[in-house]
């Protein structure tokens, strides 16, 4: 082969494989600065949606945090009075629904979707590869990145009073509609994501929040 004649293919190869890349971009990882107190925080869009990923650090009036925690990044604790004002401008807690397209973008089947308790085999797939005990399946498939941040338990649902779940254990609220908030659960060693149901506020737990994009 003539040397220019295989420069000239060269080039056309090269430029098609660049046009590729930019018809299929990689998912990538932005940041956001909450103008509040000046934290900065990773953020990822999954199912048409621009989510946290991380959890939120905003002190709000009633938030907590474990003063166990390795790391800011685990975040503050939010009973679901406290959320009202946590997440930034422009920014919400983040709906029942929104959860549940979240959960299927992370291979929950669709038919899980009107049913409480454990359901699908996807925790592995929304939780960080590290951090978490005795546990080794963790894949991070679309870089959500949940941490194992545990939750404050009041005491009311038969649980002793106090800081649970550190480092084997995650919770994070969904907003309330019509006095039902939803809250997800998570644990080291189940695949599956717990959905359970707090009516009209009754547990004041106070667990993990992420935002989304309004």
């Amino acid at each position: 082969m003539k040397p220019f004649l295989f420069i000239s293919l060269l080039i056309v190869f090269t430029s098609c494989t660049n046009n590729q890349k930019k018809k299929n971009p990689s998912k990538k990882q932005r940041e956001i600065t909450d103008s509040r107190d000046g934290e900065i925080y990773k953020t990822i869009q999954i199912a048409n949606k621009v989510w946290m990923a991380e959890n939120l650090r905003y002190n709000s009036a009633g938030s907590i945090i474990n003063p166990n925690n390795p790391s800011k990044i685990y975040g503050r604790l939010y009973t679901l009075t406290s959320l009202k004002e946590a997440c930034p401008k422009g920014w919400h807690l983040p709906s029942n629904k929104e959860w549940d397209a979240l959960e299927i973008a992370h291979g929950m089947p669709t038919s899980f979707i009107d049913k409480a308790g454990w359901r699908g085999k996807h925790a592995i797939h929304m939780r960080s590869i590290n951090y978490w005990d005795n546990e080794t399946n963790n894949t991070n498939k679309l870089q959500f990145n949940i941490l194992p941040a545990g939750y404050f338990a009041s005491g009311k649902m038969g649980l002793p009073k106090g800081y649970e779940g550190l480092g084997y254990a995650a919770a994070f609220w969904s907003s309330t509609q019509k006095n039902i908030a939803t809250a997800r659960f998570m644990f080291s060693g189940k695949t599956f994501v717990n959905k359970w149901e707090d009516i009209n506020n009754n547990t004041n737990m106070a667990l993990s929040c992420r935002c989304v994009k309004d």
